[in-house]
């Protein structure tokens, strides 16, 4: 359930892709936009789950909000064991991936739809970083808002 501020209370909260599209497109503001960032998401998702089917993917942002503006992508970590990634074809997972080219441009998968990441599972450090990272509020200019956090939404495999 969501606050009245629009955001998930504190923590992980667990869903399917049906989960996301119930709580944060229908009825949601600027659902277009959020219909367009959920299809890029599922199909993202799809190719996550190909190449590393035991990834988690911890799923933040403004999609993940009820806000006045409207998101411009969505967040995803790909939660994995570090020896499920050793062996996987780079070439595959490589796009699946922000990056930053030479130029300094992001480059993020699915068109700029997603803002895509990668961490291991098994790592207390690297989790508690994303965790704290993805409970962080931002306002319009993506400064912190001091003192408020908020959820977010780890989906597995079907």
């Amino acid at each position: 359930m969501l606050n009245a501020a629009g955001r998930l209370p504190e923590g992980i909260h667990r869903g399917s892709a049906k989960d996301l599209r119930l709580r944060f497109v229908d009825g949601a503001p600027h659902s277009t936009r959020r219909d367009t960032l959920l299809q890029a998401f599922e199909l993202y998702a799809e190719q996550v789950w190909e190449i590393l089917p035991e990834a988690r993917l911890w799923v933040d942002g403004g999609f993940v909000t009820h806000k006045a503006w409207e998101p411009k992508d969505i967040d995803v970590v790909i939660l994995v064991s570090h020896s499920d990634v050793v062996g996987v074809d780079q070439s595959r997972l490589f796009p699946l991936l922000t990056r930053t080219a030479e130029n300094g441009i992001r480059i993020q998968p699915m068109g700029g739809l997603v803002d895509g990441f990668i961490a291991d599972r098994n790592d207390p450090a690297v989790t508690r970083y994303w965790s704290d990272f993805w409970s962080t509020v931002t306002d319009e200019s993506k400064e912190p808002v001091e003192g408020v956090r908020k959820g977010y939404v780890e989906v597995i495999a079907p």
